[in-house]
């Protein structure tokens, strides 16, 4: 793999990558200002895939290290908003363009280098499936904000600025009912009906442009660039939301299709949930990526005309 000294990195240059971006904006950031944010947002293509990971940890947010309004500013831009209180990484990805150094996306960190700003260092390389588990690994465990806990750590942050004002050190972590409500998270299901591919098998996205709302939206789920190869679609589809509830789903044996209809309708995370005719029609999509990807591990067969889906590891 071939990479470029990046002694800096400056938002104006970023915004140029960003606005001609066709798939994917992918960040990491352990801080994160509004600022930027919303500037990169702005220029930001909407069919891209757009998913922003932070570590937002009580302190950051109360001393201002990182803006809590990131979370707005997401909802109404098409974005994707994760956070994990032991992140530190600094990662952007458009498209197959990757940066990795120790800018955060901030003024200071984006600014270019002194008076403005920090010294700061990276690399410039492309985008690999290496690359691209690497990111999925920093999401898959982190905690996705909706509007529930965004409205609980806001009320959090502002109860804690109300009471100590600036001379009580700041404590690291949120309060019981913010903790209890992300450990919650973490324990159930994440999955919403948009995680699950919509074309019917992972095929038509290498053989085919992108002429339907099917296949646009399977390329932006996966951050996948135009006429993907099988490898790369078995690297991103192997750390799905939808892959991995698949395979915890099948952990206990096989099961039968409507059993498994069932479980997807009680774990999706959708308010107000889907018909259960579209759910099918998903989840039908989703078994035939599986098999057809790994047909090494997910077996789909039919006794007594009844689709049965076994895992074999």
């Amino acid at each position: 793999m071939t990479y470029e000294l990046q002694p800096s990195l400056r938002l104006d240059s970023l915004l140029s990558v960003a606005s001609n971006c066709r798939h994917r904006i992918h960040i990491a950031s352990a801080y994160a200002k509004s600022e930027p944010f919303k500037r990169i947002s702005e220029v930001s293509p909407l069919c891209c895939s757009k998913q922003l990971i932070v570590r937002w940890q009580f302190c950051d947010l109360v001393s201002g290290a990182s803006d809590l309004c990131l979370y707005e500013v997401a909802k109404y831009s098409g974005w994707r908003l994760y956070f994990h209180q032991d992140l530190h990484a600094k990662m952007f990805v458009f498209d197959d363009e990757v940066y990795i150094g120790s800018f955060n996306l901030t003024n200071r960190g984006l600014a270019g280098g002194p008076p403005a700003g920090n010294i700061e260092y990276g690399v410039k390389c492309p985008s690999t499936p290496e690359i691209d588990c690497w990111l999925q690994s920093l999401i898959t465990p982190a905690v996705e904000v909706d509007d529930e806990l965004y409205r609980a750590i806001q009320s959090d942050v502002d109860n804690y600025r109300q009471i100590s004002g600036s001379i009580i050190p700041i404590r690291k972590g949120f309060s019981q009912e913010v903790s209890t409500l992300v450990t919650r998270r973490k324990s159930e299901p994440t999955l919403f009906l948009h995680d699950l591919p919509q074309t019917q098998s992972p095929e038509v996205i290498i053989m085919s442009p992108i002429v339907s709302d099917a296949i646009r939206h399977d390329v932006q789920l996966f951050g996948l660039p135009p006429n993907p190869s099988n490898d790369l679609l078995r690297n991103v589809f192997r750390i799905s939301p939808g892959y991995t509830w698949l395979l915890n789903t099948l952990s206990d044996g096989a099961v039968y299709f409507g059993t498994i209809t069932a479980k997807l309708h009680n774990d999706l995370r959708d308010e107000p949930k889907p018909y259960r005719s579209e759910i099918k029609e998903r989840l039908a999509a989703l078994l035939q990526w599986s098999h057809t990807l790994f047909p090494e591990q997910i077996v789909i067969d039919r006794p007594s005309h009844s689709q049965r889906i076994r895992r074999l590891f």
